[in-house]
């Protein structure tokens, strides 16, 4: 039985469970703009706001460089990298195959600025088929990390 008890001591010491500490931010919105395009080519440039988007909240754990939760962390995520200056991920909505878009996220780590990149487009059926950029949002939050309350 001391065996036992100090083989799961020290799978406990080892593992470092104990010791997990997740992270909420919580993101304001900051800025951003919106380019319609007109046959791939870009138009004019307009102010965009993500409406009903502007504070949202991003959980995660470093320990194990995991996304707890995120805009976008919540549908089929492709991608999702960790290095020491930033966490990037990206969302790719098909709900409507002839519509798709993609969104790419970046948080930097030093600043706390996420920065997202959505690009929405239609694809026209042919062979080969022709992707047509429709319009393209670039928009920003600062994130501040939030302590809890209990």
């Amino acid at each position: 039985m001391k065996k036992f008890l100090g083989i799961i001591f020290l799978f406990l010491l080892w593992s470092n469970i104990g010791s997990a500490e997740i992270i909420l931010l919580e993101c304001k919105y900051l800025d951003g703009e919106i380019r319609r395009f007109k046959d791939n080519y870009p138009q004019k440039k307009e102010p965009y706001s993500p409406y009903g988007q502007e504070v949202t909240e991003i959980r995660l754990d470093p320990a194990i460089e995991k996304l707890i939760k995120a805009p976008g962390f919540d549908h089929s995520v492709d991608v999702v990298l960790w290095s020491s200056d930033e966490i990037y991920w990206t969302y790719k909505f098909r709900l409507v195959s002839a519509f798709p878009s993609d969104t790419r996220y970046s948080l930097d780590r030093m600043t706390g600025i996420l920065s997202v990149d959505t690009t929405n487009y239609r694809i026209y059926e042919g062979d080969p088929p022709i992707k047509r950029i429709l319009w393209d949002a670039k928009y920003s939050y600062n994130c501040e990390k939030k302590e809890r309350i209990f």
